[in-house]
Order: structure tokens, then C-alpha cells, then sequence
């Protein structure tokens, strides 16, 4: 049987990274009172912005969000599975 335990810490932890960018990037908008889903507005903002999204129309990206949600929760739930599976055998 094949040993999927460090393939699903490491599915994990960048599962953890990029819900951690999508948080920052909230906490980014509340700090700098900049509204969604507007992109421009104070430099620091700006700076976080760009390190964690990508660019395309607001109307566009509605349903490419749901399913990469959906697709993430897929994930996590899949790698804490396999983690708690490997390591209880």
C-alpha cells in the first residue's frame, strides 16, 4: 500500500497558504477601508492585493471563486483524511 501521508501535509500546508493570503487580503480591505470589489486605492493595500489575487473583471469572477472554494474545501478535507488515516495505522 502506498504511504500518502507527507503528499497530504503537503497539500495542507498549501491549502493553509492560500486561505492565510485570502485572509490577509481581508484584513488588507477592512485596514485600508478599500471596498470590494475594487483593486486600486491606498499603495499598502495595492501591495497586498497583487501578492494574492489575480486581475479580472468583478463581474467575471463570481463563479470561478465558488468552484475554487468548493475544490479547496474538496482538498482539505481529503488531506486531513488521509493525515489522520496515516497516522492512526
Amino acid at each position: 500500500m502506498h504511504d500518502f501521508r507527507w503528499p497530504a501535509l503537503i497539500t495542507l500546508g498549501v491549502l493553509v497558504l492560500l486561505f492565510s493570503l485570502a485572509w490577509n487580503v481581508g484584513k488588507a480591505r477592512a485596514k485600508y477601508k478599500i471596498n470590494a470589489p475594487a483593486t486600486t486605492g491606498d499603495p499598502a493595500f495595492e501591495c497586498v492585493w497583487y501578492a494574492a489575487a489575480y486581475q479580472q473583471e468583478a463581474s467575471k469572477r463570481g463563479p470561478p471563486f465558488a468552484v475554487s472554494t468548493l475544490v479547496f474545501c474538496m482538498l482539505a478535507l481529503g488531506a486531513a483524511w488521509g493525515v489522520v488515516k496515516g497516522f492512526l495505522q
